[in-house]
């Protein structure tokens, strides 16, 4: 936990730096330079930028008779 709030604090502070706005959820492109992002606290954001970085990160599944225990069955965020 600690490792990846180090990074997570790291990508924020670069990001800052450069005046580059993250936002998180789920988005879909308006049109070309518009995009509406949903927000997992159910907010609604429509932004227009010129240009956009889209970093879709991941989430583990598990196999159906191997559910992660994180013991001996570990996920990615485990």
């Amino acid at each position: 936990d600690t490792i990846v709030q180090s990074l997570t604090d790291g990508i924020d502070h670069l990001f800052r730096g450069r005046k580059i706005t993250a936002l998180q959820g789920e988005a879909e492109f308006v049109d070309s330079k518009r995009l509406l992002v949903l927000g997992k606290n159910g907010s609604r954001q429509e932004i227009e930028a010129d240009s956009y970085l889209i970093a879709t990160g991941s989430e583990p599944i598990p196999l159906p008779d191997l559910p992660f225990d994180e013991r001996q069955i570990v996920s990615s965020t485990g």
